[in-house]
């Protein structure tokens, strides 16, 4: 899959009622998505996130900026198993997994496997509800994690000045932005304080 740039706004909230309100005047509903998906939380920055999504299919996406209307991603990785041999590499140089770069990652066993001695496993339980404008994808997710749980908004565009728009529109910006990745780091040092 060839790399792809993504603007994003995700808002965690306590509650996405009135947000869920306005997306649906907006926006065309699609489906109702249910997974468990693996964040590899390694010692990094926080600009490369590596997910395992489900057991079926592995993904790194790079921040690549922000900007006042959210944040730049590039898609680095979408790939389900076997993974090739360059994304087995590429996993290699850009997180120093363990194993041999060579060798094929046939299963989601052997990914978590070459991430053990580089990163955290982190399994997130997500329902999703996913929304489409011609231009733009919304989800509306409840997160459980650690038997806690979460809410969050999310707008991604592949235009700039068109999440500006949409999350200005939702009113998302009274809650900060914040990615999974950032999320998630918050919730470790959280619970080692």
């Amino acid at each position: 899959m060839a790399s792809s740039i993504t603007y994003e706004y995700r808002a965690w909230l306590r509650d996405v009622q009135s947000i869920a309100i306005l997306m649906r005047a907006c926006m065309d509903p699609e489906e109702v998505e249910e997974r468990v998906d693996t964040y590899f939380m390694g010692s990094g920055d926080g600009r490369l996130l590596a997910k395992l999504r489900g057991n079926d299919r592995f993904e790194i996406k790079a921040l690549v900026g922000r900007e006042e209307a959210g944040e730049i991603w590039r898609r680095a990785v979408s790939e389900t198993f076997p993974l090739r041999r360059p994304t087995v590499e590429k996993i290699s140089c850009l997180f120093g997994t363990t194993g041999d770069a060579a060798k094929l990652i046939r299963t989601h066993l052997e990914l978590r496997e070459a991430f053990q001695a580089c990163a955290t496993p982190i399994p997130v339980r997500k329902k999703r509800f996913h929304l489409r404008t011609e231009r733009c994808r919304a989800e509306l997710t409840h997160v459980t994690m650690d038997g806690m749980h979460f809410q969050t908004a999310a707008i991604e565009c592949e235009d700039a000045k068109m999440l500006r728009s949409m999350i200005s529109s939702l009113a998302l910006t009274r809650w900060p932005n914040l990615n999974y990745g950032a999320w998630l780091r918050s919730r470790m040092r959280d619970d080692r304080a």
